[in-house]
């Protein structure tokens, strides 16, 4: 790998991190009260 190919790896990988923390903080604020197993709302 050559010195360009480490550059945008390193950016690519901060805006990976970033964007899956993101995801992850969003998913888990989406609990609309609802309880571990609670499917009711599915069938």
């Amino acid at each position: 790998m050559n010195y360009k190919d480490r550059i945008i790896e390193k950016i690519a990988d901060k805006a990976c991190n970033s964007i899956s923390s993101r995801i992850v903080r969003s998913l888990q604020k989406m609990t609309d009260c609802m309880l571990s197993g609670d499917d009711m709302y599915i069938r």
